[in-house]
C-alpha cells in the first residue's frame, strides 16, 4: 500500500463541457459614390451655378455565429476559453487479499453536486483488466471537490463487491490536460466475503449498524510518511462521536475485538485499518506516537464505502 497518490481532497462530497467554437468572417462591403458636376459661366455680369451631388451608400454585414458544445474550464486573462479533455489511470485492487479487481467496472464521478444535496455525477467510465489496470478517457470536468474513483460490478455482471469509492484530490489534476493525463492512482475494491466478516464483527462488538453494504461505510488505513501501517493509531471525528472500529488479525474473535472487547487502536499487522459505519459528513483526522495528519472532510453514502487513506505529514 505504498502509495503516494493515497491523499484525499479537503474539501468533500457536475461541470462545465468546452468546445470548438465557430465565429464567421465579418463581412464589410461599402460603398461610396461621389458625383460633383460643377458649372461656372463668367462674363461682365458674374453667374454662377453650382451643382453637387454626393450619393454616399455604407452597408455594413457582419454575422457572427458562436457555437459551444464541448465542456470548458476557467477563462484566462485573455477570455479564451480552456478546454478541459485528460485522463486518469491506475490500478485497482480488492482491498482485503490485495489482489486485482480484475473485470470489474471503474468510473469518474463528480461529487460537487453533494455540496447541494444532489447525488455525484457520473463523468466517464472504463474496465479494469486482468492485471487490474485501468485507464479513464474523456475526463472533462475539474470538480473543486476531487474526482471519486468507483470500483464495482459491471452491470449485468455477478454481484461480486460493495461499490466502493476512492478519492483524487484536485490538486493531482489541475495542470492535467490531454498532453499530461492523471497517472498512478490507486483505487479500492471491498469484496463482499469481507463485508460479510465485517458485519459479523460489528454484531459482535454491540454496533448499530447491522449491514454496511446498507448503511454504508467510511473505512481506510492509519500509515506513517512512508505509507506504512502503523500501530496506535487512532481516528476522530471533529464534531461528532460516530462508532470508530479498528481492525486487528484475528477473525475468531471477531475483526474489531479481542477478548470480547473493542479495539482502540490500529494494527500495523491488519493493516492499520479503521472502519466507522454510516459515517456522518464530518472533518476527520489521524492521531498516532510522533506523527502529525491533516484533518479531511468526508463521509459515507448508504449502500458505499468511502475509502479514505490517513497518512502521516
Amino acid at each position: 500500500m505504498r502509495n503516494h497518490h493515497f491523499l484525499f481532497l479537503a474539501a468533500t462530497l457536475t461541470i462545465t463541457a468546452c468546445s470548438g467554437d465557430k465565429d464567421g468572417d465579418t463581412t464589410d462591403t461599402d460603398t461610396d459614390v461621389v458625383a460633383d458636376t460643377d458649372t461656372d459661366t463668367d462674363t461682365d455680369t458674374d453667374t454662377d451655378t453650382d451643382t453637387d451631388t454626393d450619393t454616399d451608400t455604407d452597408t455594413d454585414t457582419d454575422t457572427d455565429t458562436d457555437t459551444d458544445t464541448d465542456v470548458t474550464g476557467t477563462t484566462g486573462d485573455t477570455g479564451t476559453a480552456v478546454v478541459i479533455d485528460f485522463d486518469i489511470s491506475g490500478t485497482a485492487i480488492i482491498f482485503s487479499v490485495q489482489q486485482p479487481a480484475a473485470g470489474l467496472c471503474v468510473t469518474a464521478l463528480d461529487p460537487d453536486p453533494a455540496l447541494a444535496g444532489k447525488p455525484s455525477v457520473e463523468i466517464a467510465g472504463g474496465t479494469i483488466d486482468k492485471t487490474g489496470a485501468y485507464t479513464i478517457t474523456g475526463i472533462n470536468v475539474k470538480p473543486v471537490s476531487g474526482i471519486l474513483i468507483r470500483v464495482d460490478d459491471c452491470k449485468g455482471g455477478p454481484d461480486f463487491v460493495m461499490p466502493t469509492v476512492t478519492p483524487i484530490p484536485a490538486v493531482m489534476y489541475a495542470a492535467a490536460d490531454a498532453k499530461n493525463p492523471v497517472v498512478g492512482m490507486t483505487s479500492f475494491s471491498i469484496d463482499n466475503t469481507y463485508v460479510d466478516g465485517m458485519n459479523l464483527s460489528l454484531a459482535a462488538v454491540g454496533s448499530a449498524t447491522t449491514d454496511v453494504s446498507v448503511d454504508g461505510m467510511l473505512m481506510g488505513i492509519v500509515t506513517d510518511a512512508t505509507f506504512t501501517p502503523v500501530s496506535g493509531g487512532t481516528v476522530a471525528a471533529s464534531s461528532g462521536t460516530p462508532e470508530i472500529y479498528y481492525q486487528d488479525t484475528d477473525m475468531a474473535d471477531g475483526l474489531f475485538s479481542t477478548a470480547g472487547v473493542a479495539n482502540t487502536e490500529t494494527d500495523a499487522f491488519a493493516g492499520g485499518v479503521y472502519l466507522i459505519p454510516a459515517a456522518p459528513v464530518d472533518g476527520y483526522t489521524a492521531a498516532a506516537p510522533g506523527l502529525t495528519y491533516v484533518t479531511q472532510i468526508a463521509g459515507s453514502s448508504p449502500g458505499t464505502a468511502f475509502f479514505l487513506p490517513m497518512v502521516a505529514q
